[in-house]
């Protein structure tokens, strides 16, 4: 989020998924860890500085004078925004690597069984006596 005026403004960075070209270029499941916990820092750390921007303000941590009471609900909106951008960084970021993960999963589990079949269906026809 980047911050205007002591309130912070969303701003949408586009980032593509894409197969590698060779397989030894492709990405492990570390980089996109990697990728989501650089994400939440930088949601962190624009929270942090939008409270503190907004902190010194404050005399002490006590709004004195009551123009500075719509200050004392600056913080409150920023940890709102704080949230709200890290709700909206798991759906759109999250729960779809996630989903994919689940549904990979779903696909080794049936090659692993269909594996397991065609290999019970080679030791039947090996015969009792040439098993390996």
């Amino acid at each position: 989020m980047a911050e205007v005026q002591g309130s912070l403004v969303r701003r949408e960075v586009p980032l593509s998924v894409v197969r590698a070209a060779d397989a030894n270029e492709a990405l492990s499941l570390q980089d996109l860890v990697v990728v989501h916990r650089t994400l939440c820092l930088e949601e962190r750390n624009a929270y942090q500085a939008a409270v503190i921007k907004a902190s010194d303000g404050a005399e002490g941590g006590r709004y004195t004078s009551p123009s500075s009471l719509g200050d004392a609900l600056t913080p409150l909106h920023h940890a709102n925004a704080y949230q709200q951008s890290l709700c909206n960084l798991m759906a759109t970021a999250l729960v779809p690597a996630l989903t994919s993960m689940s549904s990979l999963r779903w696909q080794n589990e049936v090659q692993q069984r269909q594996l397991r079949r065609q290999n019970e269906e080679i030791q039947v026809m090996e015969g009792p006596g040439q098993q390996r």
